[in-house]
């Protein structure tokens, strides 16, 4: 899903996508997100990610699509064991990403917001 909200500062554009993981406990998720480095193993378009220092707020991250130029990525807010949030910054604009976890009977869902 994708909008546009009008504000007083200008335009933001919202996106949501979802995707259902049964049978994977909370904590394996909770795992595999800590382990940033290891993120091209399910992110085939990517070249790395590197995570600077702990998985921490205020720590960084380089992320390299395949293609284009790497881009490093800031960890702004972190709920251990349910979501966190990160903010790439862009010449004139900013990205902030939430990638949370919602437990519904046995399944898991992640969410990522941009």
């Amino acid at each position: 899903m994708q909008q546009a909200l009008n504000l007083d500062e200008g335009y933001v554009w919202t996106r949501t996508y979802s995707k259902f993981y049964p049978n994977v406990s909370s904590k394996t998720i909770c795992k595999i997100w800590i382990d940033m480095n290891s993120c091209p193993r399910w992110h085939g378009d990517l070249d790395y990610c590197k995570l600077d220092g702990d998985f921490k707020v205020g720590n960084y991250f380089t992320l390299k699509p395949k293609g284009v130029p790497a881009v490093k990525i800031m960890l702004t807010e972190i709920n251990e064991g349910h979501s966190f949030t990160d903010c790439t910054k862009f010449f004139g604009a900013k990205l902030n990403t939430l990638l949370s976890k919602v437990q519904t009977g046995c399944n898991k869902i992640l969410k990522q917001n941009k």
